[in-house]
């Protein structure tokens, strides 16, 4: 395990290694806000299996109530069905697609505007 950096220098914590009980990144915003994040990454990409509905049923099952997620962030960097899109709407799973990634990665906007509205801070 070693520690993360965002830009305000607050630490996160990066699990490459299992147990990882479906956190790859976990972190608190300056509002408190507690972030789970899980990367799915395929081995042969476009050519490999799309992330669906089931990947997603494991991440949402793990991040608030094993890891006190506030927001949870599935990153996919291969396909991702329209199913699962569903579900990631339906549960506030804020489901970073490549469409999102290059859409962050080739535009002036930061990373914050790319994803839907998140929760409000914590009182």
């Amino acid at each position: 395990m070693e520690a993360s950096y965002r830009a305000d220098q607050r630490p996160g914590v990066f699990r490459d290694t299992a147990p990882h009980l479906g956190a790859v990144v976990t972190a608190t915003d300056p509002f408190g806000r507690r972030w789970v994040i899980r990367c799915k990454h395929r081995r042969h990409g476009d050519a490999d299996a799309a992330v669906g509905t089931l990947d997603l049923q494991i991440l949402n099952g793990t991040t608030r109530p094993m890891h006190g997620a506030d927001i949870a962030v599935p990153v996919a960097i291969g396909l991702v069905t329209t199913p699962a899109h569903a579900i990631a709407d339906q549960q506030r799973l804020h489901l970073v697609d490549r469409r999102l990634l290059a859409a962050w990665a080739t535009g002036p906007r930061p990373s914050s505007a790319t994803c839907a509205p998140l929760p409000p801070r914590p009182r």
